[in-house]
């Protein structure tokens, strides 16, 4: 029989290369989870909204 030998625990202590591996998934998902949610809140707006300048981001009135 084969002899069972104790996992090592996993460390999750912050180092700088994991700290930079999480800002840049944090990144990639702002970059692509905002034209998911700028295409949600367009959903809502009127047309003068869309077409404002500087842009409307979340609607006075959800339509």
């Amino acid at each position: 029989m084969a002899q069972m030998t104790a996992r090592q625990p996993v460390s999750w202590r912050f180092t700088p290369g994991r700290t930079i591996l999480y800002l840049v998934v944090l990144g990639l998902c702002v970059l692509f989870g905002f034209p998911v949610f700028w295409t949600l809140m367009s959903s809502f707006k009127t047309t003068a909204e869309m077409a404002a300048f500087p842009p409307v981001i979340i609607p006075d009135v959800f339509q």
